[in-house]
């Protein structure tokens, strides 16, 4: 009997948020928004059928990000709060572009599972990282 994993094989994928053009891998993202809005489309800020704003809170899993790069100045020593990322996903190569969605105004609400080791590296592991951002446009980019 063939191995299910070679037979019909799981696509992995991949995702890259870029923060002031450094790029950070994490493991999975989760509240950006799934309704296809077209490309270039924008999803605000606020609910349509109920005229009430709707926070957009994003959370990136697993990320591990240099104790001097970006994203860990922007969590822990920025007095800029808002900036613009974007976040794709792409394929565990990376080589295909599938999807980006650009957050305008974001900032960092909560920093979850901090894990630190000196001793072997400058890195930092983040189990969650909270961000609200006022809007976000997403981008769907052909396969090819």
């Amino acid at each position: 009997m063939d191995d299910i994993n070679v037979t019909y094989p799981v696509p992995g994928f991949r995702f890259t948020v870029c923060l002031d053009g450094e790029e950070i891998r994490c493991r999975s993202v989760s509240g950006l928004p799934s309704n296809d809005v077209g490309m270039g489309g924008y999803l605000g800020y606020t609910d349509q059928n109920t005229a009430q704003a709707q926070a957009l809170l994003i959370t990136l899993s697993q990320a591990v990000v240099s104790s001097e790069g970006k994203l860990y100045q922007w969590i822990f020593m920025s007095e800029d709060n808002k900036k613009d990322i974007s976040i794709s996903l792409t394929d565990e190569s990376e080589n295909i572009l599938y999807v980006t969605w650009e957050v305008f105004n974001v900032f960092v609400v909560n920093v979850t599972g901090i894990a630190l080791d000196p001793l072997t590296s400058n890195n930092v592991a983040f189990a969650h990282i909270v961000l609200n951002g006022d809007r976000v446009r997403t981008l769907i980019h052909s396969s090819g």
